[in-house]
């Protein structure tokens, strides 16, 4: 689970957030409304998506199996291998703002080198849509989609609901020249209000590599009478052709245990009766690469750690009321850039990522899917980002403060009302 989780939660915030839900109704989205501080995890939207960028080295085990069918094993066992940082209590991370962007590299302790570079933008606001760009050159992979996360209400339970038709993801396997489709499962956060406080993944994820015609399903459970909590299952399969109209799924291989704990998986063609449950994915005894982020003297105003680096600051100290006026801050000057921007009707310059009109996603600018080349350089951490024109031109004809002087004067109003 994620070292930002926090058991205590004051009763005071209870109560404000259960105000706040009591004004919403069942299934209403939580995009408009600024949740109390408490309530938030410790990073931003697009900073979560690096807990699919931490066990990155599985995907490289792809390159060493001849049957695609054991190429896709492992690329669920990365997919599951993802789930255990989520925290253990509701909580939702930072909502990014528009023009938001986020970068790292990751740092492999048994080779002793950086093997892959992670950036992200918040390429839009309404619908909230991030999108991200991971590369392992050495490794011949890549990684990268868009995904929207849609908060929602849903009694006691709040729900990320990504399973839609904003989440697309590819995982390319260049040594191959195979590409792999994806989506992400939804979220829960539990007894918000009342009852046990826990976070659920929920749903399927639906894999399918179209060149091979291998596909492959996660299901994550639901706490039920015969689900534990945080149980999933899985089958891996082949698509047979039966003839122009129809076809099977020949399945392969089938897999079960728990996203935070161990998952073991079986031959379905195995002729041995007695086989044992081999080992898929085990939290327990993963290694994980090293997350490196630029210190926040090294980042730029729009850098997601700068952005919110006030409210987790209160966070950490415990003190939500101090977090809630920066957040709410950040929020205002958030409304400020996309009133203008509907008004002006200018063009909104993405950084990282282009819009592909006929694809209808985002598609990273610096996307390389070229054979790894023995004298590249090595991975370098992605340069510093610019404050988007659009904001730019606000902040210095005074429409809008800089998120530095934002920063300054939430704290100054802070102190003084001390």
């Amino acid at each position: 689970m994620n070292g930002n989780d926090n058991l205590y939660i004051p009763e005071n915030e209870v109560s404000i957030l259960r105000h706040v839900f009591s004004q919403l109704g069942f299934g209403k989205s939580l995009a408009k409304i600024t949740l109390p501080a408490w309530f938030l995890e410790h990073r931003s939207v697009l900073e979560r998506f690096t807990d699919w960028t931490l066990h990155a080295t599985i995907l490289r085990k792809m390159n060493m199996e001849e049957l695609p069918e054991n190429r896709m094993l492992h690329l669920c066992a990365w997919i599951i291998s993802g789930c255990h940082m989520t925290p253990s209590l509701p909580k939702k991370p930072y909502s990014s703002m528009r023009g938001e962007c986020f970068r790292s590299t990751l740092f492999d302790h048994d080779t002793e080198k950086v093997i892959g570079s992670y950036v992200a933008e918040q390429v839009t606001q309404h619908p909230s849509v991030c999108a991200f760009h991971y590369f392992d050159r050495e490794g011949n992979i890549v990684v990268w989609g868009n995904t929207e996360m849609r908060s929602k209400f849903l009694l006691h339970s709040v729900a990320a609901i990504m399973d839609n038709p904003n989440t697309k993801v590819n995982v390319e396997l260049l040594s191959q020249n195979e590409s792999y489709t994806l989506n992400f499962p939804d979220m829960y956060g539990r007894g918000v209000i009342a009852g046990p406080k826990v976070m659920e993944i929920v749903g399927s994820v639906r894999v399918h590599c179209e060149k091979t015609g291998i596909g492959a399903k996660i299901v994550f459970h639901k706490k039920s009478l015969s689900h534990k909590y945080n149980s999933i299952n899985g089958k891996i399969f082949r698509i047979v052709k039966i003839n122009k109209k129809k076809a099977k799924k020949q399945i392969l291989i089938r897999f079960q245990g728990h996203w935070d704990g161990k998952t073991t998986y079986m031959r379905v063609d195995d002729p041995d009766p007695y086989q044992e449950e081999k080992e898929m994915f085990d939290v327990s005894t993963a290694k994980s690469l090293q997350l490196i982020i630029p210190p926040i003297e090294e980042q730029s105003q729009f850098e997601s750690r700068f952005v919110w680096r006030k409210v987790t600051e209160y966070l950490e100290r415990n003190d939500p009321k101090s977090a809630n006026e920066h957040q709410s801050a950040i929020k205002e000057k958030q409304k400020k850039i996309i009133e203008c921007l509907e008004q002006s009707h200018q063009p909104w310059g993405y950084q990282l990522f282009d819009y592909n009109e006929e694809m209808k996603r985002f598609i990273p600018k610096e996307l390389n899917l070229s054979l790894y080349q023995e004298d590249e350089e090595p991975v370098q951490m992605h340069a510093g980002f610019n404050v988007p024109q659009l904001v730019l031109n606000l902040e210095l004809s005074g429409v809008v403060k800089t998120n530095l002087q934002i920063q300054e004067d939430t704290e100054r109003s802070i102190h003084e009302d001390i």
